[in-house]
């Protein structure tokens, strides 16, 4: 409960919350307002042991409110007189919606900061959207306008709003005609004297329905790196056909993020590239330039200038980009392209012998997305076989290493392709004591990878197992192991060779006797990752 305390200070700069902690039934605390060097307390907090710190938050907030209450009573009139608690977000019922709302606009930017955070994980949740975020824009709107602090986050978050990209569920449709409703606000703030505010207008007009003329009006003043370039990448959607010659010549002539953004507007609107782009674009990105995550498409913005244009068009952006001097372009164009490969079956072929270059690369985590690459390229990356085994081949070497390393990345290739130059490697490896896994179903066993397996001693991927492996081990060696029933022992035992037959075009077991997996307690679950080696041996 809250007690009065004294020095009530109208505004406050910094706030801290101090526990007793010689009481072990509550947390006291006095939350303390700094006006300079003086410190006023404002109130005493008690609260349980072990409060969760959303609680601690509420606390916190209400005692602030004392603070800006005034500065915000024109702001976020009428949240009090809405039913809160019949509305409902990600968490229940929206009870604690005004509260944080009123949090979200402290002067305090750490109070901000949680309020605003708590906001998108419940009104707007992992994209989310409900019956209390309608009710809410309105309000977010007004934080946007007047808020101490962060005013720029409320405007993005009311563009994502509006943004089929960025919000889904029943409620978005009303969602986002209830941002509609407060364009002209957002318009407004196209002018504000913060270039973040008017970078995150720019976005969240676009996608609230602005029309091109305040787009405009804008673009001839700004003067704002960051807000340029989000101005382009608004004209590219709201006016095209119009935007088309200035925006081929920002993406020329532009600073590098205008450039970027500019090149990407044209390509969303199916403009053709003005003559030169892919070189200033690329310099762009080398010096760091980037979309806005708000406007981009996909993990990474950079996805898109590949995986959007057409084949000769990416090929081009991809040798510049994997030719770059930045070895974060050359991580950026490789993982463009394996994204383009994951897009198009007809892709690997073209666009996988452009990494060429970069098999040597002297950056380990460029070489290690390469051989990404390839492990995800198919047949494309054989013709890279005898490189992917050199490197295979220090396998032994890195096994006890944490994480995913280039040289393991290289055995699952290896093992993708059906090259057997990975079996000696990962058996050297067994050998030292090293324990390992690779993914189920990854490996092909190809006649020649059978014949390394059977000759290297153990079977790799036996020697760990939890289970007994001998049966497992037999099984692979055995040239012709009998053959095992895919259906269960029991009462049916002798429908199962004529039901085998009919769902499987393969030779049918002969042998009344021969067991099931299932009925073999020794070959359960924990020979999973084993199968596709079983698989292949049991069928003889």
């Amino acid at each position: 409960m809250f007690y009065p305390g004294a020095g009530r200070p109208e505004a406050t700069a910094t706030t801290r919350l101090v526990n007793d902690r010689s009481r072990p039934a509550t947390s006291v605390g006095i939350v303390q307002a700094d006006r300079g060097r003086s410190v006023h307390p404002i109130k005493l907090v008690s609260l349980p042991v072990g409060s969760s710190r959303r609680l601690r938050m509420l606390w916190v907030g209400r005692a602030l409110l004392c603070g800006w209450a005034r500065r915000l009573r024109g702001v976020l009139d009428g949240l009090d007189a809405i039913a809160w608690g019949e509305l409902s977000h990600a968490y229940g019922s929206a009870h604690d919606t005004p509260g944080m709302l009123r949090q979200a606009g402290s002067e305090n930017s750490e109070v901000a900061s949680e309020a605003i955070s708590y906001l998108r994980g419940s009104i707007f949740h992992q994209g989310t959207v409900y019956p209390a975020t309608v009710t809410a824009v309105p309000f977010l709107a007004e934080l946007a306008a007047g808020a101490a602090d962060r005013r720029a986050e409320f405007v993005w978050m009311l563009g994502m709003l509006a943004d089929d990209r960025h919000a889904y569920g029943d409620a978005f449709v009303r969602v986002r005609a209830a941002v509609t409703g407060q364009l002209q606000l957002l318009v407004a703030l196209l002018d504000d004297a913060d270039p973040q505010v008017r970078e995150a207008a720019a976005y969240a007009t676009a996608k609230a329905g602005v029309t091109a003329e305040p787009l405009w009006r804008r673009w001839a003043v700004e003067d704002d790196s960051a807000a340029r370039a989000t101005l382009a990448l608004a004209l590219g959607e709201v006016d095209s056909a119009a935007a088309e010659t200035v925006l081929g010549d920002a993406a020329l002539h532009g600073n590098p993020q205008v450039r970027v953004a500019a090149a990407v507007a044209l390509l969303r609107a199916g403009l053709d590239w003005p003559a030169g782009t892919i070189s200033a674009l690329v310099a762009a990105i080398d010096d760091d330039a980037a979309v806005t995550w708000a406007w981009a498409r996909g993990a990474e913005w950079s996805e898109e200038i590949v995986a959007a244009p057409s084949t000769q068009v990416a090929v081009a952006v991809l040798e510049r980009m994997l030719r770059s001097g930045n070895p974060r372009t050359r991580k950026s164009g490789l993982w463009a392209l394996s994204t383009r490969c994951d897009a198009q079956r007809s892709a690997p072929p073209v666009f996988v012998p452009l990494v060429a270059p970069l098999l040597d690369d002297p950056d380990p985590d460029v070489r290690g997305r390469v051989m990404d690459v390839l492990r995800q390229g198919g047949a494309a990356a054989r013709q890279f076989a005898d490189v992917v085994a050199d490197v295979a081949g220090r396998f032994p070497d890195t096994a006890g290493e944490r994480g995913f390393t280039v040289e393991y990345r290289s055995v699952e290739t290896l093992q993708r392709l059906g090259d057997p130059r990975w079996v000696e490697p990962v058996c050297a490896a067994a050998a030292r004591g090293h324990q390992f896994r690779f993914m189920p179903g990854a490996v092909r066993f190809t006649p020649e990878v059978l014949a390394a397996v059977r000759g290297s001693g153990r079977p790799p991927g036996t020697a760990t197992a939890r289970s007994s492996g001998r049966p497992l081990e037999q099984a692979v060696r055995r040239p012709s192991p009998r053959p095992t029933r895919h259906t269960d022992g029991g009462a049916n035992r002798a429908a199962q060779p004529r039901n085998h037959r009919l769902r499987r075009p393969v030779r049918p077991p002969d042998h009344p006797g021969t067991p099931s997996r299932r009925d073999n307690p020794r070959l359960g679950r924990t020979s999973r990752p084993r199968r596709p080696l079983r698989r292949e041996q049991l069928r003889g």
